[in-house]
């Protein structure tokens, strides 16, 4: 790239839109980030780039640029939303009440819960978000609630517990 215009080095497009770039960081005087696709041997890559002028007596002499492949990086964000998208639709579609929690001085403290869950347990989602939701669905003074406390230290250190139990709905 030594010696070559961005044009002779990338290509007419290419070039032109990495010229329009290092023309933007001159005229400000200051760094730029840009995430940018460019065509090199046929593929498209993503690169994060950086461009900071260089000054020598109070005149801007040279650009310095420094430019990662984040290709992979982009591919795998992708990847990620995508299966975000798939458990998202598994988690609103299901037939299963399902509740999202985090565990918080050892209560399950409620995300988000699915519109099955609302059906079957009568509670709606913002009534239960930021709450235990053990305070909801365990039957108060019975047996459930040290079974209950049991079932979630197991899953807060990664098993999958399997129980059979009573759970308490918002009619009681």
């Amino acid at each position: 790239v030594t010696g070559k215009t961005t044009r002779e080095a990338f290509g007419r497009v290419t070039g032109e839109q990495l010229r329009a770039n290092y023309e933007r960081c001159l005229e400000t005087g200051e760094p730029i980030s840009i995430e940018e696709g460019i065509e090199l041997d046929g593929e498209t890559r993503q690169f994060q780039t950086t461009i900071s002028p260089v000054e020598t007596g109070g005149q801007i002499t040279h650009l310095v640029g420094v430019a990662h492949d984040i290709t992979e990086r982009k591919r795998r964000e992708r990847e990620l939303e995508a299966q975000y998208d798939r458990l998202h639709a598994l988690f609103a579609n299901s037939q299963a009440a399902i509740v999202e929690y985090v565990i918080e001085d050892d209560e399950p403290i409620v995300e988000d819960v699915n519109d099955r869950f609302e059906e079957l347990f009568g509670y709606d989602t913002e009534e239960v978000v930021g709450e235990s939701i053990d305070d909801y669905i365990i039957p108060p003074e019975s047996r459930e609630a040290f079974e209950a406390a049991r079932l979630n230290a197991q899953i807060e250190r990664g098993e999958d517990p399997q129980a059979e139990v009573t759970r308490r709905t918002a009619d009681g």
